[in-house]
């Protein structure tokens, strides 16, 4: 390869990657999750439990390791969690983001559709209202 056809080929090469870099920065620039999964807090206290039809859920030790947001966010009610595949958004937001189908396993058992619903956890009663925004 002649100089003149390998300096073409490098500035080729060199403003490729430039552009590439450049569109890689603009995706995590812009990157944001597609939507936040939040619990809030019934006013029941341990001394008030659910009305007597209230359906009543018990999260187990397995519960907690197979979805690791439902304990933190049991321990901080009112929190919020990112909710995204997109993999610029779990690099800009951390270990925090929880997975599409995280989500929709906390929403298909802890979630809503049940009006009446209640989770104990720690002495708490917590209303199952996980939503998604």
């Amino acid at each position: 390869m002649n100089p003149a056809h390998r300096r073409k080929y490098i500035t080729a090469v060199a403003v490729l990657g430039l552009i590439c870099i450049a569109v890689a920065g603009c995706l995590y620039l812009f990157a944001s999750p597609d939507g936040w999964l939040t619990l809030q807090p019934s006013h029941y206290t341990s001394t008030s439990p659910p009305p007597e039809d209230a359906v009543l859920l018990i999260p187990t030790e397995q519960d907690y390791q197979q979805y690791p947001h439902l304990k933190a966010l049991l321990q901080h009610p009112g929190a919020s969690f990112p909710i995204s595949d997109n993999p610029f958004v779990r690099m800009k937001q951390g270990a925090s983001v929880v997975s599409g189908q995280e989500a929709g396993e906390l929403l298909g058992k802890y979630g809503l559709g049940r009006g009446n619903g209640y989770i104990l956890a720690d002495d708490r009663y917590y209303n199952t209202a996980l939503i998604v925004t």
